[in-house]
């Protein structure tokens, strides 16, 4: 969707160390690490924060208690920026079909979504 990650990203984790044995990160770890991210965010002050997976999703939203199928290219709000939760990079590389309808066409269109909405930021600020 051609964004430029030299100027339109910034990739970061909400949990700065991946847990052992790859699991999920607890509440506690994740509450521990949360006062980093929302530096991360103040510092950064991007314009729309992509949530990729469950995880990211429901430790900046919150509020948001449902599967990401269901809220996957929604736009939310948080830290008065525009938030999008998408499905994380693994659960696509684990679903590699490519067919309408399946998880990464519907990332695509969510990312073309994300990419409409910067370049609708970039000229609203001009």
């Amino acid at each position: 969707v051609e964004l430029d990650p030299e100027e339109d990203v910034y990739v970061t984790n909400t949990v700065k160390r991946r847990p052992k044995e790859n699991r999920d990160p607890t509440k506690v770890e994740i509450e521990w690490y949360f006062p980093y991210l929302s530096e991360e965010v103040r510092l950064v002050d991007p314009h729309v924060i992509v949530c990729s997976g469950k995880i990211a999703m429901t430790t900046v939203l919150p509020e948001v208690d449902t599967r990401i199928s269901t809220v996957r290219g929604q736009w939310f709000s948080r830290w008065d920026r525009l938030v999008m939760p998408v499905f994380h990079p693994s659960y696509l590389l684990r679903n590699p079909r490519w067919e309408d309808g399946s998880p990464k066409a519907w990332t695509w269109k969510d990312f073309c979504k994300i990419k409409r909405k910067l370049n609708e930021l970039e000229r609203s600020s001009g």
